[in-house]
This record gives C-alpha cells, structure tokens and sequence, in this order.
C-alpha cells in the first residue's frame, strides 16, 4: 500500500453485508460508483453507529469498519468514538483525505481529525442537512 493514498469515509450507518439492500441504497450506489474509478485497497469506510456490531468486513471489495455506536449511553458512545479514533490512528500514515457524510457527529470526527493530523477533509450534506443553511456556518 502506497502511503498516503486512502479516501477515508466516515459514516453514521452503512450495509451491514452485501445483501442488506435496503440501507441507504444512494450511498451503495455511490460506492459502487466510485470503485469504477478509484481502486478498492484505496477506499475504506468507517461506519460509526450501523451496523450494530464492532468489527472489521468487507463490502463488494471495500474495507469496513463497524464501530457498533448505536448503543445507548454514555459510556457506549465514547466506547465507539474511541474504537472510530483508534481505527483512524492505525492507518494514519494511507489517509490522504477523509470524507465525511453529513453535517453529523461522523463530520464533527472527521474535522477533528484532520486538524490534529493536518488531512484535507470533505463533509458531503444530503436530507435534512440542506434544509437548514443557517447549520452550515456552525460546522
């Protein structure tokens, strides 16, 4: 793997496999999208609270991440921001631009992130998020 070549995404939710077809199918499609130009081993997603569970998996080619920070307080939410943090800093040295979907707690990562480790970072806004220009000048 060449250094500092990765897209990383960061997410609230992705597929939990293959199969499961019915979760955020745009951002399947985008995916499958962006493979036709972008090698696979150059794209990994970090989804912070779907699927529920933590673990590593592979999505039509791509690495996924899965933080399981769905659960309920507290101490369960900082459990997964620490495992999402922690997954960051293990491949620091590939990641050549994070990208974060929507104005959301995977936005507020991401833009830590890349201040700490000076890395360019895109925040993608859909839904809800466009709805409120007024959002935009708090991120």
């Amino acid at each position: 793997m060449a250094t500092g070549k990765t897209i990383v995404f960061l997410t609230p939710g992705f597929p939990a496999n293959e199969e499961d077809t019915t979760c955020l199918p745009y951002l399947q499609n985008f995916f499958i999208e962006l493979k036709k130009q972008v090698p696979t081993d150059l794209i990994k997603i970090i989804a912070i609270q779907y699927p529920f569970y933590v673990g590593v998996y592979r999505w039509k080619g791509i690495d996924v991440y899965s933080a399981g920070g769905a659960r309920r307080g507290f101490v369960a939410r900082m459990a997964a921001l620490l495992r999402v943090f922690h997954r960051l800093y293990n491949i620091k040295l590939e990641i050549s631009i994070i990208h974060s979907f929507w104005l959301s707690g995977s936005s507020w990562i991401a833009l830590v992130w890349a201040l700490i480790f000076d890395k360019p970072l895109v925040a993608s806004i859909l839904g809800q998020d466009a709805k409120n220009p007024a959002l935009w000048t708090k991120v």
